[in-house]
């Protein structure tokens, strides 16, 4: 129905009509609920595997014309900064992060870390990424001055192992998502981006 589109119920018809599945209320629910797809449950049925890999940021320079020293890769906080007017400002924080769970929201100001006044970016990267642990900031929301504990944690990527495999009928499930065929090398993996599933890459088969 190009000139008006489909309706809910019209796509859940159509939906359910060529799988012979009836996938009203799965549908319903991965569509409204703020938790994540069942990755774990659903992958396996084409021969994929979710892993979940710690990612490293890289290291910083400290320093323009000579190299006075280098900042460890920071790690994921799920906070957006900016600084302004001589001070460091909070200018978004990622839902379920460490930042959120710290109570930090949009609009603070940070004033110190670990007892430190911080009023450059550069200052609160060097903390998350060179201090262990938890971080005690002191912060100023809407005139009122509270401390809180933010818990860094480290970066993850997600990625899909495939791996050869004896069930055709696996194979053949990945092969139409993929839209090419996999290699097939017996005791190795493929390993695939989850973010670019067309960028296939040969590791070696972990155990």
């Amino acid at each position: 129905m190009p000139d008006r589109g489909f309706t809910e119920e019209e796509l859940f018809s159509e939906l359910e009509a060529a799988t012979g599945v009836e996938l009203r209320p799965l549908l319903w629910e991965w569509l409204t609920d703020r938790g994540e797809l069942p990755y774990e449950d659903v992958l396996p049925l084409i021969g994929l595997e979710l892993q979940w890999v710690k990612g490293i940021a890289p290291e910083r320079l400290i320093g323009e014309h000579a190299v006075l020293g280098q900042i460890p890769g920071t790690r994921f906080t799920g906070i957006s900064l900016r600084e302004q007017n001589g001070g460091l400002w909070v200018e978004a924080v990622e839902e379920f992060s460490p930042a959120a769970h710290a109570g930090l929201a949009v609009g603070d100001e940070i004033l110190a870390v670990n007892g430190v006044r911080v009023r450059t970016i550069a200052q609160w990267n060097a903390f998350v990424g060179m201090v262990e642990g938890a971080l005690e900031i002191v912060a100023v929301n809407e005139g009122r001055v509270y401390t809180t504990r933010l818990t860094p944690r480290p970066y993850y990527r997600a990625r899909l192992r495939a791996r050869a495999s004896e069930d055709g009928q696996s194979q053949g499930f990945v092969q139409q998502w993929l839209r090419e065929p996999l290699p097939c090398i017996p005791g190795d993996g493929v390993l695939v981006s989850l973010w670019s599933p067309w960028d296939i890459e040969l590791r070696s088969s972990l155990a």
